[in-house]
């Protein structure tokens, strides 16, 4: 699927010209520090998207009415035999955040995963003191797994819950049906119907 369409927004595949903003994104210290990895240079992001990167699909997140790349979502560790995946979200762009652009994101992401790739859950796995994106999971109704202290990117020991969403859960909030612009929640229930 090329484009996923949201109120706002829209998701497209990551091309090779997005490397740039990606890189500043990732670059910002208060973003870095939420990653397990350092951000990588120019150089590093486009020998990662030039090389075979299997079990991954990355979009760029849009603003519609502007055009303009905002951020990332992806999927990584995508196990189509246990139909799971782990996923990513970045607003990347520091006057785009705290428009609920993270929410609207990432609620098109999972229904792509779930009526599209077929997955039965997303995994995640976020820093306990990242707030807005705790509150993001938990509206979509992530369960928590566990609870682990990990090194950042920096190496500092840094408190991260795992968590898990079924796709079940698309089913059964109002907030996916209020992004779905591709019909995804049904399909989504059709499947899962069939068994």
């Amino acid at each position: 699927m090329e484009r996923i369409e949201t109120p706002r927004l829209y998701l497209r595949p990551m091309r090779r010209e997005d490397a740039e903003s990606i890189v500043a994104w990732r670059s910002e210290p208060r973003t870095a520090a939420m990653f397990f990895s350092p951000p990588p240079t120019l150089k590093q992001h486009l020998d990662w998207f030039d090389s075979p990167r299997e079990h991954r699909v990355d979009y760029v997140v849009v603003e519609a009415a502007s055009d303009l790349p905002v951020g990332t979502v992806s999927f990584k560790d995508v196990d189509l035999e246990r139909r799971s995946a782990e996923s990513g979200t970045l607003i990347g762009d520091l006057a785009s955040r705290g428009k609920g652009y993270g929410l609207e994101a990432k609620v098109a992401w999972c229904l792509y995963g779930f009526a599209v790739l077929g997955l039965d859950r997303i995994d995640v796995t976020v820093r306990r003191d990242n707030e807005p994106m705790l509150r993001i999971e938990a509206a979509l109704g992530h369960e928590t797994l566990e609870e682990a202290v990990l090194p950042n990117a920096l190496g500092e020991p840094t408190a991260y819950v795992r968590m898990t969403l079924p796709a079940r859960r698309a089913t059964e909030l109002d907030v996916f049906r209020s992004v779905d612009r591709h019909g995804f929640v049904e399909r989504l229930a059709a499947r899962l119907a069939r068994g």
